[in-house]
């Protein structure tokens, strides 16, 4: 759950945006990275990416925690101890043994959802000074289920946005096998490394034939050739 704001002034990496939706609804996120662009006639603007204020709880310790034959309500509830959030609405069904160990609040929330099922929101109350109680939602299924719609990409849209990861891609990958130390004066040195060219019919890598075909660089002879990672 993200926001990116585009504004005349500047946010800082931290600060806190509090806003209502067209339904009435209060969201609250926390801005996490600020770019500042000049444009043509001289004026910056400022694209911040914020994050949902929930995620502050990857950053809360949980020490241990053993659920038997607990219900979702339970485990929500004593992990949400070493945090400032509450529980909210939890209709989420069914008694189930987990432990939480030495995590943060953030992870132990996910395993509860793939542990009990559901899908999880955060919520807030507000009045005039800020918001006065953050709440952890637990619920079988988010918004109506019996709109009979389907999402088909191009379909009955105003706008869509799609990102590909700038990541790199390889094709194929080799893998190496830690070296024996040759105990000489150069420390850590270490001998050739173990590949598993021997059960791979000589080659040192895995390949993927397909990602060859669609990203692989021509060679100069016609042909693809691997974009190798390790």
């Amino acid at each position: 759950n993200s926001l990116t704001l585009v504004t005349r002034g500047d946010l800082a990496k931290g600060d806190r945006i509090v806003w209502r939706d067209d339904q009435g609804i209060y969201h609250e996120h926390v801005a996490n990275e600020p770019t500042a662009t000049r444009d043509g006639d001289g004026g910056v603007v400022y694209q911040t990416y914020c994050e949902d204020a929930m995620n502050e709880m990857f950053r809360d310790p949980v020490g241990e925690v053993r659920i038997r034959g607990g219900s979702a309500r339970e485990a929500l509830t004593r992990i949400l101890e070493s945090t400032r959030w509450e529980v909210g609405t939890v209709n989420v069904t069914g008694a189930r043994t987990k432990s939480f160990y030495h995590i943060s609040a953030g992870e132990a929330l996910q395993d509860i959802v793939s542990t009990w099922g559901g899908e999880c929101y955060s919520s807030f109350t507000v009045d005039d000074f800020g918001v006065t109680h953050r709440y952890v939602n637990l619920v079988q299924a988010m918004g109506s289920r019996n709109t009979h719609k389907r999402f088909e990409y191009g379909k009955d849209l105003v706008s869509v946005k799609r990102t590909v990861s700038a990541d790199d891609v390889y094709t194929a990958m080799r893998g190496y096998g830690k070296g024996d130390d040759l105990d000489d004066d150069d420390e850590g040195t270490n001998g050739r490394r173990i590949t598993f060219a021997e059960i791979n019919n000589g080659k040192d890598y895995v390949e993927d034939l397909d990602a060859l075909a669609r990203w692989g660089r021509p060679d100069g002879k016609g042909v693809k050739a691997h974009a190798f990672g390790t």
